[in-house]
């Protein structure tokens, strides 16, 4: 993060990887991922091109099983979805 004039420049804009997020369980020894559990990815759709968008994607075990494709340039419409997708998808243990 850079300052400049007092105003944060983010140089985090219009990248494809800006969050993601697994599923993970408590066993005795500590955390571990849940290999079969949920995955949270949150971009921006195309990489560095002002004109694209928020893409929010929810998948299990593998990139091509999606189960949530959720798509906004509006950060406020991104963040409810993600926290839907937490409060729904948070507690869930899988089967």
């Amino acid at each position: 993060m850079t300052v400049r004039n007092g105003v944060i420049v983010n140089h985090w804009v219009y990248q494809e990887d800006l969050l993601s997020m697994v599923q993970v369980v408590y066993e005795k020894t500590g955390y571990r991922i849940e290999e079969e559990g949920y995955w949270l990815d949150l971009g921006w759709y195309p990489e560095a091109d002002p004109q694209g968008q928020y893409r929010v994607v929810l998948f299990r075990d593998y990139w091509n099983n999606q189960l949530v494709c959720f798509e906004s340039k509006n950060r406020k419409e991104v963040q409810r979805a993600v926290n839907q997708l937490l409060l729904l998808f948070g507690n869930t243990t899988v089967a």
